[in-house]
């Protein structure tokens, strides 16, 4: 049995609250009037698309002209930094993120980092259904995981770095959820720390994590970027 790869982002996800700007679709003049609101400066469209549009979670996408389209379509042309996304609504129980046109000439790090974002989310959509490459791995108390002793298991893969701040703010959500899937046996969390062991030793003192945490990630290394 293959292992079951679950990007951690996904999970973590679901901790949101399920607020959101508009749970009926917007007319185009008050979508035009929103979009041209949220990207008035870089912190505005940050904080909005941070809270609303988790391009890792299910939703429903739709193009510039509100017409649903396939997830990665939708998200080749948001990866062109022509287009940016915006949550107008709800759609059976999922949001609905639309593609709109930029307004003008807003700040280039928007467009750049709406870029940076779509990109990485067909990668990781791309990487759904594959199997785990090999692995070795000896967590920071000298336990040794490896394909035939998580076989079975459902794999769920925190990856976070020591400098990174939302990798860090993040850690109670993925606290919480490790503790709600505790009883689970099947379930396995692994805390992939890109970097070396005596790093996040004394970092883990003052921010734990719940999570198994191997020592080097090597054998990731072309996987986990």
């Amino acid at each position: 049995m293959k292992h079951l790869l679950l990007a951690a982002a996904l999970l973590l996800a679901g901790l949101v609250p399920g607020c959101s700007p508009a749970e009926r679709p917007l007319p185009p003049g008050a979508l035009a009037a929103q979009v041209e609101a949220l990207t008035k400066d870089f912190d505005t469209w940050w904080r909005n698309t941070y809270a609303y549009v988790l391009l890792a979670r299910d939703y429903q996408p739709r193009d510039v002209d509100g017409r649903p389209v396939p997830k990665p379509d939708f998200l080749r042309q948001l990866a062109t930094g022509r287009v940016l996304a915006l949550r107008t609504g709800t759609a059976r129980g999922e949001p609905v993120y639309q593609l709109c046109a930029y307004p003008g000439s807003p700040d280039p790090a928007i467009r750049s980092t709406s870029k940076q974002l779509a990109e990485e989310a067909l990668r990781n959509d791309a990487r759904e259904g594959q199997a785990l490459p090999a692995f070795a791995w000896r967590d920071l108390n000298g336990g040794a995981y490896i394909p035939t002793s998580t076989r079975g298991k459902i794999l769920v893969l925190k990856c976070w770095y020591t400098n990174c701040v939302a990798c860090v703010d993040e850690m109670p959500a993925t606290n919480a959820l490790v503790e709600r899937y505790r009883q689970r046996p099947d379930v396995l969390f692994v805390s992939l720390a890109k970097n070396e062991a005596q790093q996040p030793r004394p970092f883990l003192k003052g921010h734990p994590v719940a999570c198994t945490t191997p020592q080097k990630l090597d054998s990731l290394a072309g996987f986990v970027k």
